[in-house]
């Protein structure tokens, strides 16, 4: 059964790539790991992108999340390409307006719990001023995660499935409109993964964010509502709500 569903907003449109194209080169040869993808997200659904490794599952996110360019074609947020945004603005879209959550946890091993998640928003101008409102909300995300009683631990402290949802309270910080999760479970037992998926697919509802999940494993992308399949740069197959 589908954990989301689409929201009165689903006809928006939040984000949209056009014909987008990726090469890679490496030496002297160039490897096309994109090739000619178009897609649509909408406010408040949760997308699954499912394929082999390999299949570039994590190149689309890159693109998708404005974390890398696409070599033909575009991606725009709201209606505005990112070709047309500066370094800058692509930061700050990804800084005010996108959360990311990886396979590896990425929590800075010298900093507590809780400044981890609050890091995000230490970043932002004016984040001096306003400490203790982030620390507020950092306890809170914790607290959501199942991570009260550990803030003050640190990263080495805890088990893989505690830093994936430290990881995820980490990309809330900020209160994302788009949530992108690359193999959030891929380090994680089944049991273990499991309770994270439960974890980021509640908070994804109650704070209705947009969600993107990449995944090789099947179950795990069928708790979207959507599901589009990628095999060799290209989407073949997709799979409506259910």
């Amino acid at each position: 059964m589908n954990d989301h569903r689409q929201s009165e907003r689903g006809s928006e449109i939040v984000i949209q790539a056009c014909d987008v194209y990726k090469t890679f080169r490496v030496g002297g040869s160039e490897i096309e790991v994109l090739r000619g993808i178009s897609l649509q997200v909408r406010a408040g659904e949760t997308l699954g992108i499912v394929g082999a490794s390999g299949a570039g599952k994590t190149t689309l996110i890159n693109v998708l999340g404005a974390l890398e360019p696409a070599t033909r074609g575009d991606v725009f947020f709201r209606g505005r390409a990112y070709s047309e945004m500066s370094n800058r603005e692509r930061t700050q879209l990804r800084g005010s307006f996108m959360g990311f959550v990886f396979q590896a946890y990425y929590l800075l091993p010298e900093l507590s719990l809780l400044e981890n998640v609050m890091l995000p928003a230490m970043v932002r101008r004016g984040a001096v001023r306003s400490t203790g409102v982030i620390r507020r909300r950092a306890q809170d995300l914790l607290e959501k995660v199942g991570l009260a009683h550990r803030i003050d631990h640190r990263p080495a402290e805890l088990s893989g499935g505690e830093q994936q949802r430290a990881a995820l309270a980490r990309a809330l910080m900020n209160n994302p409109e788009v949530v992108f999760a690359d193999e959030p479970t891929g380090n994680l037992d089944s049991e273990t993964g499991k309770q994270v998926l439960d974890c980021l697919f509640s908070i994804v509802r109650d704070g209705s964010h947009t969600l993107v999940l990449v995944s090789h494993d099947r179950n795990v992308v069928e708790r979207c509502a959507r599901v589009v399949r990628i095999h060799d740069g290209r989407l073949t197959a997709e799979q409506g709500p259910s």
